[in-house]
C-alpha cells in the first residue's frame, strides 16, 4: 500500500493538516523547523512518494515548467536546463523539456506544443516563439520568462548582453596588438548573430580596422573546423579570431592546430561559452564567460513571483558575461 500523509502524520505524532502544509512546500507561522524536519524525516522513511495528480487537484497547479529551448544538445542548452531542474525541483516542480522549432521552421505560427498542462514556461533563445505565443488567438494562461543571449521584452526576461562582451574581447584583442580580427559566425541563426556583429563591427571601427567575417554551416565543432580550415588554407587571413559559441571555438581551435598555426602566437582565439570544455583545451581557451548560474536563478525567481502575484510590474535583468583570459590569447 502507498505511505499516505496520514500514515507520516500518526508516525511524526502531527496532524494531517501540517504534513500537508511541510510536504507541499508551503509555509506556515506555527511550523516550526524542527517540527518540518520532524516530518520530512518521517516521511523519508516510510518511503512516501508524492501524487502529483492529487496535489494538482488540491492546488490547481500542476507543478510543471515548461523549458522551451532550439538545441536541447548543445553544451549552453544542456548547461541552462541541468541549472534549472536542480532550481525547480528544489521547490517540488517538475521541469519539463520542449523542443522549440528550429530556425528553418521559424516562420510556422504555432508555439511549441506539450501534452501536460504547465504553470509557467521557461523560454531560452526562442524570442520568436514568445513572440507567437503572446499573440496567438487562444493563450495559455502559463505565465513565460524569456532568458538568455536572445530574448523577448514582452514578457519578464533576464537576458545576457553578448555583444558587450564581443566588446569586451574586441579591445582585449586590439591591446594586444592584433589588427586583423575575425569573426566566426554561424549562418544559420542570423537574428542571433545580428546584435553580435553589430557590436563587433562597431569595436573594430572604433579600433580603425577592417571586419572580416567567416560563415560556418552550423553551430557545430565540425562546421567551426571546416569554415576555419577552408579560410586559411595556403594563407593566413587573420591574427585573432573571435568564435560566438564554445563549439566554434573548440574546431576552430583543432583547424588552426592541424594546419600547423600556433596559438596565439600566430591567431590569438577567444570564445563566447557557457561550459567549462574550452578550459581543457590545448591551450586552454580565452572565454566571453556566460553568466548562466545567475540567469537560471533569476528567471526561476522571476516565474515563481509571476505566479504568486500575476499582476506584478515588469521584471527585468541584462546580465553581462566575464572576459575569462587564458593560453589561447595570452602567452604564459
Amino acid at each position: 500500500m502507498p505511505v499516505t500523509l496520514r500514515d507520516i502524520a500518526r508516525r511524526a505524532n502531527v496532524s494531517h493538516a501540517t504534513v500537508s502544509v511541510v510536504l507541499n512546500q508551503r509555509t506556515s507561522p506555527i511550523i516550526s523547523e524542527k517540527t518540518r524536519q520532524k516530518v520530512l524525516k518521517v516521511a523519508d522513511e516510510l518511503g512516501y512518494q508524492p501524487n502529483h495528480l492529487a496535489r494538482a487537484l488540491a492546488t490547481g497547479r500542476s507543478y510543471i515548467v515548461a523549458l522551451w529551448v532550439v538545441d536541447p544538445y548543445s553544451p549552453y542548452a544542456s548547461r541552462s536546463c541541468a541549472l534549472l531542474q536542480d532550481l525547480v525541483r528544489a521547490e517540488a516542480y517538475d521541469l519539463m523539456l520542449v523542443e522549440a522549432a528550429p530556425p528553418l521552421e521559424r516562420s510556422q505560427s504555432q508555439p511549441p506544443r506539450s501534452h501536460w498542462p504547465v504553470d509557467g514556461i521557461i523560454a531560452l533563445d526562442c524570442p520568436w516563439r514568445v513572440a507567437s505565443q503572446m499573440t496567438a488567438i487562444h493563450k495559455p494562461k502559463a505565465p513565460i520568462v524569456s532568458i538568455g543571449r536572445v530574448y523577448s521584452t514582452a514578457t519578464d526576461f533576464v537576458g545576457i548582453d553578448v555583444a558587450a562582451g564581443i566588446s569586451d574581447a574586441i579591445a582585449h584583442l586590439v591591446q594586444l596588438g592584433r589588427t586583423r580580427i575575425a569573426f566566426l559566425s554561424g549562418s544559420d541563426r542570423a537574428d542571433e548573430m545580428s546584435p553580435l556583429l553589430d557590436a563587433y563591427t562597431a569595436a573594430l571601427g572604433a579600433a580603425g580596422l577592417i571586419t572580416n567575417v567567416i560563415e560556418a554551416d552550423s553551430l557545430t565543432r565540425s562546421a567551426g573546423y571546416a569554415a576555419t580550415a577552408e579560410r586559411v588554407a595556403g594563407y593566413l587571413p587573420f591574427d585573432a579570431l573571435v568564435t560566438y559559441n564554445d563549439l566554434l571555438g573548440a574546431g576552430a581551435l583543432k583547424a588552426l592546430r592541424d594546419a600547423g598555426i600556433s596559438v596565439p602566437e600566430q591567431v590569438a582565439v577567444v570564445a563566447c561559452s557557457s561550459t567549462e570544455e574550452l578550459e581543457y583545451q590545448a591551450p586552454p581557451l580565452t572565454v566571453i564567460e556566460h553568466p548562466l548560474r545567475e540567469m537560471c536563478s533569476l528567471g526561476w525567481q522571476y516565474l515563481q513571483r509571476r505566479l504568486a502575484a500575476p499582476d506584478l510590474p515588469p521584471q527585468r535583468a541584462v546580465l553581462k558575461p566575464e572576459l575569462v583570459i587564458r593560453g589561447s590569447s595570452v602567452m604564459s
